[in-house]
């Protein structure tokens, strides 16, 4: 936690990385009972890991943004430690299509969420929820315990002692730093599945019959099901996108700002970016998912 006061403003970080139960139970404590609700259901939001993008402005304000995605990480596996109805909180899959030659890869589940709420943009808390269980050498301390501490909700990209006191400029910095990473991490998923789709497709080229154990069928069907789960997960993100594009971003417009024209500029640049990689995404794996439901279709067995 962190908190700092510069030209009558005051500011609270929390960011914390595989929140448990007794980490959220120790936020909720400390939390004043104006900021309650909206954080109660941040946390309920970050549980259940959909696409979500909003900015409320009432008597206080709340921007807010939740990103789901998958990270391919190769083996071994590892869980989520967490649980949730005696159930890891996030799951862990072996990407399907794998010959016996090569190393076992897995997708991960993972979800960056951020909520910043204020009575006004003096006076401020954020709110950082990372998903990293599956990154075996991540130390979060190096954040900190560094000659130059560096935010960690901006993954170390900006140094603590230049800080962000608009709240509207921090959020669509972390938007455009989480957004980033999770396009990168689909994009790097969906390419390592497309090179073993082609792979599986050149292994079975002309192969028109199954066996008795309908190998082949079954390989598809997993296959055309992986694809759906990646492209309904990716369409649902979109669309929480732009319905806040179309109804909501016009609330972080710049006014009496315009020195934070070129930052911001950058920032809408890179987010609008990464969304059209996703859209691309998207109709990639739809186009995949057609030819894979169309050789299933034409196995005999």
């Amino acid at each position: 936690m962190l908190q700092r006061i510069a030209q009558e403003a005051e500011r609270r970080i929390i960011y914390c990385s595989d929140i448990c139960a007794t980490r959220a139970l120790a936020i909720a404590g400390t939390t004043p009972l104006r900021t309650a609700l909206a954080l109660k259901n941040f946390m309920n939001r970050y549980l259940l890991s959909r696409g979500y993008f909003r900015i409320t402005l009432e008597l206080t304000f709340g921007l807010e943004f939740h990103i789901p995605y998958y990270a391919l990480r190769r083996g071994p596996r590892t869980d989520d430690k967490r649980q949730i109805h005696g159930k890891p909180l996030r799951s862990c899959t072996l990407l399907p299509l794998g010959d016996q030659q090569q190393r076992q890869d897995f997708y991960y589940e993972a979800t960056n969420s951020l909520l910043i709420f204020g009575i006004d943009e003096w006076v401020w808390t954020a709110y950082c929820f990372v998903d990293s269980y599956f990154i075996s050498n991540i130390n979060h301390r190096e954040y900190f315990e560094v000659a130059h501490p560096t935010d960690p909700c901006l993954g170390g990209s900006k140094l603590m002692e230049f800080p962000f006191w608009n709240p509207r400029e921090y959020f669509i910095a972390i938007l455009s730093r989480r957004l980033r990473q999770a396009a990168r991490e689909w994009v790097a998923l969906v390419n390592a599945f497309e090179v073993r789709m082609a792979a599986y497709e050149q292994r079975t080229l002309l192969n028109f019959f199954d066996n008795e154990e309908l190998t082949h069928t079954k390989d598809l069907t997993l296959a055309g099901t992986t694809l759906r789960h990646f492209r309904d997960s990716l369409a649902a993100t979109l669309v929480a996108w732009e319905d806040f594009e179309r109804d909501g971003i016009q609330a972080l417009t710049l006014q009496g700002c315009e020195g934070l024209r070129p930052r911001w500029d950058e920032y809408l640049s890179d987010i609008r970016g990464n969304i059209s990689d996703l859209r691309n995404l998207r109709l990639l794996l739809s186009q995949r998912l057609e030819f894979f439901n169309t050789l299933r279709d034409g196995v005999s067995g």
